[in-house]
């Protein structure tokens, strides 16, 4: 039964050199690639320092105990910073939380570590403890595969990532591999399992690409995240969708408030057919930054009206932002590039997450492209609608500013602003319902029905989606922008320029207000928490860049200053302690002399064949030979008797029997 205990209890020691190769292979998936090396060489350094550290028991428990706080803290830290994203973080982070108490392990007498300091219900038993929950371990193999765990949470080179775990796999376990066994054929089987493992793993990362694609366009059209840079098509009832979310997406803090609300373009559409707003391609150019700040100028004009700073959270490296059209600069330590095409949409690339930067608007637009035969497109399907309604308006007869007046009294006299979600008339006749029969609706259908109506009469126009800027919170004393501020309207190209032109009921912005839900303070609460967590200062220095693991170091600098008092043992001390360390008998029992003499001359004993079945299977009637397989038992596992007197009494048995015997 001893035997039985004691090998359920034991964990296989991490080959030398695996775990740095291990931790090699995480730092590079997952950019800690500087610490790998450290963390490595320091792990693997114990088998060339000459000493080890006595420490006691209290010292190994407080150090798992801060080893635990970290963890706690590192899940706070990520989930605060990465929201329910943060499970992968979590999991590349692992190998920092758990290092310090392998790094104990490895540095202490007999590279074990007690479980009563890895679980405090078995601390709290104290000496009620038995041998069943009270033993000690070696933690080493299960931090190496946690390592390459870790390591999946990375995206690098999946293929090389894959072969990489599996020579690791391969090396560890031919390591271990029963010497019975001969090397090919443990190695055949196993090089098999690896390759059905890979098309298996590339089979379903197909699928699970596919069904991420299905699902993240799902929510892109029913919830908010960060704008595809290469989206050319919107569909009537998309915005109406986004202002179901009272989620904030910008926090903007200017030092004058505003009379009037502030548009901020995100995308424009210049081509309208079956309810599909859509663009040609256009590529994106980057802007040229400042050779002396991160600061990227939009519009050369000098005259600057207004700054504000602006918080955004960027759900990916690179997104369409929202900005005015009168932009003149763009400036921050978290932005990394800036693009724009010849629509004035901005493209910028910046770090996951909140981030800050400042933007300062002027008089002019930051772009002044001409209009293109697509600002004047009607599709025939809508010509009649709209020749019918500018000739019910007499827009033939009036100057283009006229038409303008006339088209806004149109809208405010006759129509109404509908927060109901509701819009989809049949058979597709959207626009023929709201402007001849409903007469209420989104903000999708009023710009829609504008621009297409100020093209009927000879004026460039295109649709325009962003956000408005309305809600002042005096509690964060800013403006905050929520996915119900979604909005669209025209713009229009009058005398050299491109104009604003919103014909929605100014009544919508309140309406959508009333809908939010009696938990919007508390949503509010946790998204300000986060923000100023995360974000930083946009005027902070590109020096001041914060990693979380850098933590580790003054951590690790006091840590070395608290061991360099402990007491050293050298290797040498440790092992001449024989009376100490039960592993030394088992390996020097004189039952291994009489098991060769008994293999020579009857028969090897067989794999997994236990010694009693053995003796029982060559000598049926040699009895006293099973009490001298006690006494073996005895000397090798028991942690009560006395070493020096089992084992007298174990050679003046075994030379007995080998008399015998010969």
């Amino acid at each position: 039964m001893s035997d039985v205990v004691s090998s359920r209890k034991k964990l296989l020691p991490a080959p030398p050199l695996s775990i740095l190769v291990a931790l090699l292979i995480w730092g590079w998936q997952t950019d800690y690639l500087i610490f790998a090396i450290v963390m490595g060489i320091l792990l693997e350094a114990y088998w060339i320092i000459n000493f080890r550290i006595n420490f006691s028991d209290k010292d190994i428990n407080q150090i798992v105990d801060l080893s635990g706080l970290l963890f706690f803290l590192t899940i706070v830290y990520v989930f605060v910073n990465y929201g329910a994203n943060g499970i992968y973080k979590i999991l590349e982070l692992l190998p920092f939380t758990l290092f310090l108490i392998l790094l104990i392990q490895r540095y202490s007498p007999h590279n074990t570590i007690k479980t009563s300091a890895l679980f405090l219900s078995i601390r709290r038993l104290g000496k009620d403890a038995n041998d069943e929950l009270l033993y000690e371990i070696d933690i080493s193999m299960p931090y190496l595969f946690m390592c390459l765990i870790s390591a999946s949470s990375g995206h690098k080179e999946n293929t090389l990532f894959f072969i990489a775990c599996a020579v690791m796999f391969f090396w560890i376990g031919n390591t271990f591999r029963p010497k019975h066994i001969a090397f090919y054929k443990w190695a055949l089987p196993v090089c098999i399992a690896f390759l059905l493992a890979f098309v298996t793993q590339t089979g379903i990362k197909r699928m699970h690409s596919a069904t991420e694609t299905f699902f993240m366009s799902l929510i892109d059209h029913y919830g908010w995240r960060s704008s595809d840079p290469d989206r050319k098509m919107t569909a009537i009832g998309q915005l109406g969708r986004l202002k179901l979310s009272d989620r904030i997406l910008m926090r903007v803090h200017t030092k004058v408030e505003n009379k009037q609300p502030v548009y901020l373009q995100e995308l424009t559409y210049s081509k309208y057919e079956y309810g599909i707003w859509s663009n040609p391609a256009t590529d994106f150019n980057p802007i040229q930054k400042t050779s002396n700040k991160k600061e990227w100028i939009l519009n050369r004009t000098q005259t600057v009206l207004k700054s504000y700073d602006v918080g955004i959270y960027m759900q990916d490296q690179s997104a369409i932002t929202a900005i005015p059209t009168n932009t003149q600069s763009l400036t921050g330590q978290d932005l990394v590039q800036i693009e724009t095409n010849e629509n004035g949409v901005i493209r910028i690339d910046a770090r996951e997450g909140w981030i800050n930067y400042r933007l300062k608007t002027t008089d002019e637009l930051f772009y002044d492209g001409l209009p293109n035969e697509q600002d004047s497109y009607i599709y025939d399907k809508y010509k009649d609608t709209f020749k019918t309604l500018a000739d019910e308006l007499e827009l033939d007869n009036k100057t283009h500013k006229e038409v303008i007046t006339t088209i806004q009294r149109y809208f405010a006299d006759n129509f109404y602003y509908s927060p109901s979600q509701n819009q989809r008339y049949p058979k597709g006749k959207y626009l023929e319902h709201f402007l001849f029969d409903n007469k209420r609706g989104h903000c999708e259908y009023f710009a829609t029905a504008t621009t297409l109506l100020l093209r009927e009469a000879g004026i460039p126009a295109r649709y325009t989606v962003g956000y408005v800027m309305s809600e002042y919170s005096d509690w964060e004393d800013g403006y905050l922008i929520r996915g119900r501020d979604a909005h669209s309207w025209v713009q229009y190209y009058l005398d050299g320029k491109w104009r604003i032109l919103d014909t929605t009921p100014a009544v919508w912005a309140p309406m959508e207000s009333a809908d939010s839900t009696f938990l919007e303070p508390i949503y509010d609460f946790f998204s300000w928490l986060r923000y100023i967590i995360t974000s930083e200062d946009i005027d902070a220095s590109a020096n001041d860049d914060f990693n979380f693991a850098w933590l580790l170091i003054p951590l690790a600098l006091y840590l070395i200053w608290s061991f360099s008092r402990k007491e050293r043992l050298s290797k040498q001390s440790i092992g001449s302690n024989a009376s100490n360390n039960v592993e030394i008998y088992g390996t020097d029992s004189p039952f291994y002399e009489l098991m060769y003499i008994l293999e020579k001359k009857y028969d090897a004993r067989r794999p997994a064949e236990t010694l009693s079945q053995w003796i029982k299977r060559i000598l049926p009637d040699a009895n006293q030979l099973y009490e001298i397989i006690a006494l073996h038992y005895r000397y090798r596992f028991s942690l009560n008797s006395n070493k020096q007197t089992a084992r007298q009494e174990l050679i003046s048995k075994v030379n007995e029997q080998t008399m015998s015997i010969n």
